[in-house]
């Protein structure tokens, strides 16, 4: 009797448990999703979103490097400057390329808005 009260226990517990597990990995909701904007509202917002360390998501072309981890970045209305970490490994893509890309705003009264880039997202080209 105390074999089957302990394994109908324990059975009962692993259900329990899977269960709980099971509601916290539903419930979990990622509070950093990057947020899609234009240049323009980075340019415009960057100093609130560098006090949130916000992610920021941009499509738009490479169009100017200015060395091997800076360049400017256009969404066809206006250019910004980002940074890629040489430490991350991006995809492969070319400079007549749209790309999205999504990164952390930095922002420095002297110098400017920045965007670090976390990751790039290649869209398929269409020749």
């Amino acid at each position: 009797m105390k074999k089957t009260f302990l394994w109908s226990l324990l059975v009962g517990l692993g259900f329990f448990t899977y269960s709980h597990a099971q509601n916290t990995i539903e419930g979990f909701n990622n509070p950093i999703q990057p947020q899609p904007k234009t240049i323009k509202e980075v340019i415009k917002d960057a100093s609130s979103l560098d006090k949130k360390d916000t992610l920021v998501q941009i499509t738009g072309f490479f169009v100017e490097q200015i060395n091997h981890e800076d360049y400017w970045f256009s969404d066809s209305k206006d250019r910004i400057h980002v940074s890629l970490d040489d430490d991350i490994q991006f995809p492969s893509f070319n400079k007549n390329q749209k790309v999205t890309i999504v990164g952390e705003v930095d922002y420095d009264f002297m110098n400017g808005t920045e965007i670090e880039i976390e990751q790039i997202i290649t869209k398929p080209t269409i020749n």
